[in-house]
């Protein structure tokens, strides 16, 4: 009776993981574009050595936004080098009640030679627990190959010549979350030189159902 009753015990144990697991899988279903915000933003800033940093801190829900903030700020304390200058802004490209999305604008110089580079990072966050989105997480499995091919087709479709290094879906491909669509970006002149060598492909959310969670 006793070794049942630890039999039992462990399938509950087993199917409350499971059940939690799936309970906190982010999903599209319900999404209003119209939801209110969950979290309130103020801008902080940091200013040492002629760099200018600004980042979002998030306000609200308090663990979830703990968990965000801790996560924006480990990204900005990265940029912390002596010999460099940084200019860092955002945009919140998304808030609502479902997911919060940032983008942040960045460029680095040198201050011994003055070369520069410029890129992009985004952030993307459920808002129900704090939890930062991959690309996977937005996405049914087996995904890969059906966006793929309208990530093609949206270049097609625009004309946009791309070089060797393009491959599709890159292995941690970026992307961010608008209110009504997914933008996936590739960093400039990495994969195409046309125009300034920026790449943004925006997808419409309905035009994705089928492949979205």
């Amino acid at each position: 009776m006793k070794k049942i009753f630890t039999i039992l015990t462990l399938a509950f144990a087993l199917a409350t993981v499971s059940f939690s697991a799936k309970k906190e899988a982010f999903t599209f279903q319900g999404h209003d574009i119209q939801s209110s915000d969950v979290f309130s933003t103020q801008e902080k800033t940091k200013k040492s050595n002629s760099s200018y940093i600004s980042y979002p801190y998030f306000t609200g829900s308090a663990n979830e936004a703990n968990s965000i903030n801790k996560i924006i700020t480990k990204f900005i304390d990265s940029f912390d080098s002596k010999n460099t200058k940084y200019d860092i802004s955002y945009k919140i490209t998304g808030s609502n009640a479902k997911f919060i999305s940032v983008l942040f604008s960045v460029r680095e110089t040198k201050t011994e030679n003055y070369e520069s580079k410029s890129y992009y990072k985004a952030f993307s966050f459920d808002a129900t627990n704090g939890k930062e989105l991959k690309l996977k997480d937005l996405f049914l499995p087996g995904y890969e190959d059906s966006f793929k091919e309208a990530i093609n087709d949206k270049i097609r479709q625009l004309g946009i010549p791309t070089n060797d290094k393009y491959k599709g879906l890159e292995k941690n491909q970026q992307f961010y979350l608008e209110d009504s669509s997914l933008v996936i970006f590739y960093q400039p002149n990495t994969i195409t030189t046309f125009a300034d060598g920026e790449l943004f492909l925006p997808f419409m959310l309905t035009d994705l159902i089928g492949l979205l969670n």
